[in-house]
């Protein structure tokens, strides 16, 4: 049987095919299930779980505002099950700086310059501490340049504005490495508070001078869209931070190397000072939360950073519901197709008779019945996938226009044409399939059957 032959007696079959609509739909909506939710389902639970390893989504804040924490209190928490490890905070480690001026002025970084020292720029800077480490992806990391350098996010929104994501308008950070930025105390002022005695009355706040610092950016890390205030921090090592709040207890008349008084005394003093609890991992938070305020310390409950509510829900949709839609849907497309074939064999059975009397091969008549299901599928599977493409390209661009939370839904088109390939496999197996499982029943019918009409 010539191809073209194969291909009339094919579409002619489709048409008498009661079932070839629902075999179309049901097909069509298995590959755009199948692409949609399978990547949203990797884009938010890898975002998620991503967020869990953070290390500031692991580190619970330890103060010593009711028991001092000396070497023996630190060996007695490092015991508690799961920590990881109790690091003492040495320098500043979350403070807001206003952007003064920043360095360079060629025609590539001229609009971010012009963004950085605007009246509502500011960028919030985190001083990294013990061994926590922000791999970057542009540029060189913290351990290459110590001092006075910082990495920024990947989405650097200096103007701290999340309540409009409309309005949030991203510098382009490849243009800023290399550059320095000039900062200063936010409002003029640096504000910390410190502890002198080991208890809560010990408790004050110190309001210093707002002295400048230059910072040179030397490289970008990823902007995680799952925690909160990423957009608009810079990170930089802990000897830096060490250093600007040494810096600035100097300009506020404090002479570092002596303990006449209850700042210099806390300055070199570390059981007063604050510590991080690190977790070994973030599901167990609860449980070291409680172990350690039993021990009669003051420990935070949540870590540094949070996750919001919405991407847990969105991630636990997709995986949960989203995955049993799928599972669903194929096994009803599964059930169609099969039903199909079984019920095209049963009422052709004096059709294909009539073929093997006129001598076509039993191969011959598998590929026809072969060719009939797969056009089918395979019209669905194009169909599909052109939904599914247009929704994601319409998608990510609407949230590549808004803040870095929304961002976390720009489905990767790497990983999309995986999910879209798979379907395909689907698309070509199952019709495959089901007439392989059929061929018995096929071979059976003899030329004879030629006169039956059941």
């Amino acid at each position: 049987m010539k191809f073209k032959n194969t291909k009339f007696l094919a579409k002619a079959n489709i048409k008498g095919n009661p079932k070839s609509t629902m075999i179309t739909v049901s097909t069509c909506f298995l590959v755009i299930l199948m692409t949609l939710v399978s990547c949203y389902t990797i884009a938010t639970t890898q975002a998620v779980d991503n967020y869990k390893h953070d290390y500031r989504a692991r580190a619970l804040e330890l103060d010593p505002w009711t028991r001092t924490l000396d070497k023996k209190a630190i060996e007695e928490i490092s015991n508690v099950s799961h920590v990881q490890s109790v690091v003492e905070l040495k320098g500043l480690r979350n403070y807001y700086f206003n952007i003064t001026n920043i360095s360079g002025n060629n025609d590539k970084s001229k609009k971010a310059k012009n963004q950085l020292i605007s009246k509502e720029s500011a960028v919030d800077i985190w001083g990294l501490i013990g061994n926590e480490k922000r791999e970057v992806i542009q540029g060189q990391n913290l351990e290459e340049t110590p001092e006075f350098s910082c990495i920024i996010p990947s989405l650097f929104n200096p103007t701290g504005n999340e309540e409009d994501s409309d309005k949030v308008e991203y510098i382009d950070v490849e243009n800023l490495i290399g550059k320095t930025i000039t900062v200063k105390g936010y409002n003029d002022s640096l504000s910390f508070m410190y502890n002198y005695s080991g208890d809560e009355n010990g408790n004050k706040w110190l309001e210093l001078p707002a002295v400048e610092f230059k910072l040179k950016i030397v490289g970008v890390y990823y902007c995680a869209p799952t925690g909160f205030s990423y957009d608009d921090t810079a990170l930089v090592s802990e000897k830096t931070a060490k250093l600007i709040q040494q810096i600035s207890l100097k300009a506020g008349g404090y002479d570092l190397s002596s303990k006449d008084n209850e700042v210099t005394k806390w300055w070199n003093t570390p059981k007063l000072h604050t510590h991080y609890v690190v977790v070994d991992n973030y599901e167990n938070i609860p449980n070291v939360y409680n172990e350690i305020t039993n021990l009669g310390y003051c420990c935070s409950d949540e870590p540094e950073i949070m996750i919001s509510d919405s991407i847990t829900l969105m991630a636990n949709l997709f995986k949960n519901i989203g995955v049993l839609l799928v599972c669903v849907l194929t096994v009803f497309t599964v059930m169609v197709l099969a039903n199909s074939a079984i019920n095209s064999l049963k009422k052709r059975k004096s059709e294909f008779g009539l073929m093997k009397a006129m001598g076509y091969k039993n191969r011959q008549i598998f590929f026809c019945l072969f060719y009939e299901q797969i056009s089918l599928t395979i019209k669905a599977f194009i169909l599909g996938g052109l939904l599914s493409s247009i929704f994601i390209l319409i998608m990510n661009f609407v949230n590549s226009q808004k803040s870095y939370i929304e961002r976390l839904y720009i489905i990767d088109w790497s990983t999309y044409l995986i999910f879209l390939s798979i379907s395909l496999v689907i698309a070509v197996f199952v019709p495959l399939l089901c007439q392989v499982i059929l061929l018995r029943r096929l071979n059976k019918i003899q030329p004879k059957d030629a006169m039956n009409n059941t």
